[in-house]
């Protein structure tokens, strides 16, 4: 098809050794990119079909879109990144969740049911930045089960009780992102002291003001126009690297990294999956800086549509050997939000 570049083998080990895995789940990129060029999700979703590296077990899609859909992607159909926003915004609280219950319930009453997957992904997003102490599993369970049933009385009485548990949002969760004290606590006791620190991709969800704020010198790359948000990411006509304290040198693309000696660290997070020459990305990182923390999401309910790649303790390993680093995958604070860390060294 037009819209894809076609890979023959392995972007990680150059095996062409894979076997197909389990389909993308469906999200807004899929309904979204779908609309946009025209192809129905299901038959989109099956294009951009998953497979399993059978050397270094990256999981890589065959067919990936080329780079002038990216960029549009990126920049023009979904330009502003949801997520980095999220940690800004002041959205976890009561009177958002009951406001989106009854715009719920509303759906249901009207028999609109092609508004229901968002505005239940909008409601997933509160409920699962609750902090897990709090919520136990069976009432998010009966919760999820009154919502496909389009159950309203069930609906409103299950969002009542979750309503109450709703307070600050859980570490690592949507709205609040990666800073993280406890996990700069680890990163410091593998590595030492950091005096140097960037982050690529997202300048809004990470560590950069904590350690600006220490007065460490501290950068932010902007990642590739054709990988990931940011060159039209704004909310309220506010560029989001705009948020950024003017003491963060910012760089606009990895291509421009040169320092003449290496930085201490930099903070791979949701990034790397939406990289397709991990190579040369990371022989750009490793020239640039001597060790790297990378955030992923996990793959077991497969790659989704807007990422490239899935990466696993294996796939790190086999990188790692190559480069002549060391990995350290003992932080597991982030699993229960469907995340790992990986810290390379």
């Amino acid at each position: 098809m037009k819209f894809f570049n076609y890979f023959n083998s392995c972007p990680n080990c150059g095996s062409k050794k894979n076997v197909q895995t389990q389909l993308g789940y469906s999200n807004r990129y899929l309904e979204e990119i779908s609309k946009y060029l025209r192809i129905d999700e299901q038959e989109l979703n099956s294009q951009s079909r998953n497979v399993k590296c059978g050397n270094c077990s990256l999981i890589y899609k065959k067919k990936w879109f080329k780079k002038k859909y990216l960029e549009s992607i990126f920049n023009k159909l979904i330009p502003t990144h949801p997520k980095g926003w999220e940690k800004l915004s002041k959205s976890f609280n009561k009177l958002n969740f009951s406001k989106k219950i009854k715009s719920l319930i509303k759906i249901i009453q009207m028999k609109k049911y092609k508004h229901l997957p968002r505005k239940v992904r909008e409601i997933n997003s509160l409920v699962d930045s609750i902090d897990s102490k709090l919520l136990k599993t069976k009432l998010k369970n009966d919760f999820n089960r009154s919502i496909e049933n389009k159950e309203i009385q069930l609906i409103s009485r299950y969002s009542q009780k979750i309503k109450r548990k709703i307070n600050k949002p859980a570490e690592f969760s949507r709205f609040k992102g990666f800073e993280s004290l406890d996990l700069i606590k680890h990163i410091e006791k593998k590595i030492g002291q950091i005096s140097s620190y960037a982050e690529i991709g997202c300048p809004l969800w990470g560590n950069l003001e904590y350690y600006n704020k220490l007065n460490k010198e501290c950068f932010f790359v902007r990642g590739a126009t054709f990988e990931f948000w940011g060159k039209n990411c704004k909310k309220n006509n506010i560029k989001c690297g705009a948020k950024l304290n003017k003491d963060i040198k910012k760089i606009h693309n990895l291509s421009n990294l040169n320092f003449n000696t290496k930085k201490d660290f930099i903070g791979i997070f949701l990034y790397l999956d939406h990289v397709v020459d991990p190579k040369k990305f990371f022989l750009k990182i490793f020239k640039n800086f001597k060790s790297c923390g990378i955030i992923l999401e996990k793959t077991n309910k497969g790659v989704p549509i807007q990422h490239f790649s899935g990466w696993s303790e294996k796939t790190l390993k086999f990188l790692c050997r190559e480069f002549g680093k060391k990995l350290d995958c003992t932080y597991k604070k982030l699993n229960k939000t469907g995340k790992d860390f990986y810290l390379i060294y």
